[in-house]
């Protein structure tokens, strides 16, 4: 007779590999989540480049570029004025404003503001996706709804402006009100600071799908990024579903997830052969 212990055991193995190979492949639905193939998910960047993620507390010292994407406050300003002064580059994604305080600590009089820039002429489709020119570069970058930035420092060079067609949704209705200031305003800006360089672009969703997916920034990404890349997500908001997938992606890249596979299947085959020969353990 057969033991139910094989039953038990071979039932088991089969739901954790079933498991697992869920938790790997089934998307993710949260914005700006590595696993997210939606148009606010960051599948598409994760795709083209060879980048690492954080959730939390991030080591930056060994990466020569690090994407901060902000979603809610800033919780350590500490550890970014390090990297940036020990020669990092830093690129700030933000469209709120969590950054003014961090930009202030840089000694830099540059705020953002709360307030989308829309266009009605210069677009990608509509108006909140907005075109813009890069300077002295012979292409266009392209932004969600990106956020004002008020300038009043010196040193920063402003990377790219919105068209002079565009205006400041003052009102927050979506559409030009009487009144709301129009014209070219800067919406990426660069800085030097000690031996590092910080990036700030205002829009959060400069590296989304709803971009990759259509090829728009993606030489303006290719121009700005080399070497090792993280991509630093200690300051937004994500499911217990993705840092599961974070440390599945994690092992699997190191090909852990492989050897797994394979002594599951080892143990498969070998309960197999056990019931099939009706060996009793």
């Amino acid at each position: 007779m057969r033991s139910s212990r094989v039953v038990v055991l071979f039932t088991l193995v089969t739901i954790l590999m079933a498991s697992v190979s869920i938790l790997l492949y089934i998307p993710s639905t949260t914005s700006y989540s590595p696993y997210n193939p939606y148009p606010d998910g960051l599948s598409g960047f994760m795709d083209r480049y060879d980048v690492s993620v954080c959730y939390s507390k991030c080591d930056l010292d060994r990466y020569d570029n690090v994407i901060l994407l902000l979603d809610k406050p800033i919780s350590n300003y500490s550890r970014y004025i390090e990297y940036v002064s020990g020669g990092g580059n830093l690129i700030i994604l933000d469209s709120a404003g969590y950054s003014n305080d961090l930009l202030s600590k840089f000694g830099l009089d540059v705020e953002i503001y709360n307030v989308s820039i829309l266009d009605e002429i210069s677009k990608y489709g509509d108006r909140f996706h907005v075109k813009a020119e890069v300077v002295y570069r012979n292409y266009s970058i392209g932004l969600y709804k990106p956020s004002y930035i008020e300038d009043n420092t010196l040193n920063v060079d402003v990377i790219a402006s919105s068209s002079i067609f565009s205006y400041l949704d003052l009102d927050g209705d979506g559409n030009y009100t009487i009144g709301e200031p129009i014209g070219s305003m800067p919406i990426a800006v660069k800085f030097s600071y000690r031996l590092g360089s910080i990036t700030l672009i205002s829009d959060r969703n400069f590296i989304c799908n709803r971009f990759i997916d259509k090829g728009i920034n993606i030489e303006f990404l290719d121009e700005s990024l080399s070497g090792n890349i993280l991509l630093d997500l200690s300051n937004t908001r994500y499911s217990g579903i993705d840092y599961v997938k974070l440390y599945l992606s994690s092992m699997s890249r190191r090909g852990f997830i492989d050897y797994l596979y394979a002594l599951l299947l080892t143990i498969l085959t070998v309960v197999g052969v056990v019931v099939s020969r009706g060996i009793k353990i």
